[in-house]
């Protein structure tokens, strides 16, 4: 296991990271087609109800775990490019996902990411909720983010929805780790209250609108297509026996052997 692990980290760190015109994939949905979360997500808690209580309690607990070991892996939970997405859930599933290695699993999922993504912004756009570092006026757990997000709205949360998404077509090609990919779906969400960017609601509305869009694109032809080609390569890939560490055999065959 702790092959694949360390594979995944290195190929998502030599993927293109700074590539920003392909940071996820190509939609499955379009236009009409996309489900309108309008239609089935409450509106933001207005700043008087009890709701919103909540979610500014949340905001505070978010911000009391942010020097501990959540918090650090809320900060890289920032990230929502297809390299780190990948490296993400793939040691739930005991591989590494990448363009190279698992082409189909790697293209389904940014697409469904992609999907996930573009359903949010029809709501986003029209309550245009105020981040919640912005109206408290106060820092982030990921700074460098701050003035890109400043004007874009908060609910529901894009980065719940993808990852949410994801976690779920995982789930369905792989029921067997159900448990620990749903974990690291719910997860990732909850990084976005700890680092900030989003309240509580945010984030379960994100759920919602990743949730629905999945559940639109099975009747995609697309998605089935890639659907069906990523479970047969992953089965393929879940089935072969861990590589031999070639490095390690050649450093053997070097070292000289001992005299008696």
């Amino acid at each position: 296991m702790f092959w694949r692990i360390t594979l995944c980290i290195c190929l998502a760190l030599t993927q293109t990271w700074a590539s920003a015109q392909h940071v996820l994939g190509k939609a499955y949905l379009h236009g009409d087609n996309i489900p309108n979360a309008l239609g089935f997500t409450a509106a933001p808690p207005d700043t008087l109800s009890p709701l919103f209580i909540y979610d500014y309690m949340r905001y505070e607990w978010g911000k009391s775990v942010r020097q501990t070991k959540r918090g650090e892996q809320a900060a890289h939970d920032a990230d929502y490019r297809m390299p780190y997405i990948a490296s993400y859930f793939a040691p739930a599933l005991g591989i590494c996902i990448s363009d190279s290695l698992t082409p189909a699993l790697y293209k389904l999922i940014s697409n469904v990411a992609e999907t996930a993504s573009c359903a949010t912004f029809r709501v986003k756009k029209h309550y245009a909720r105020r981040r919640p570092y912005v109206q408290f006026d106060e820092p982030t757990l990921v700074r460098a983010d701050e003035e890109s997000h400043r004007h874009s709205g908060s609910f529901p949360s894009g980065h719940t929805s993808i990852g949410w998404a994801v976690a779920l077509v995982l789930t369905e090609l792989c029921p067997d780790r159900a448990d620990t990919l749903l974990a690291l779906g719910y997860q990732y969400g909850e990084s976005r209250v700890i680092a900030g960017y989003h309240y509580q609601s945010d984030v379960d509305q994100g759920r919602s609108v990743g949730a629905a869009a999945l559940a639109r694109m099975h009747a995609e032809v697309d998605f089935l297509t890639d659907l069906g080609e990523a479970r047969e390569e992953l089965s393929k890939v879940r089935q072969m026996p861990e590589p031999v560490d070639t490095e390690k055999v050649s450093r053997a065959l070097k070292r000289k052997p001992k005299r008696k």
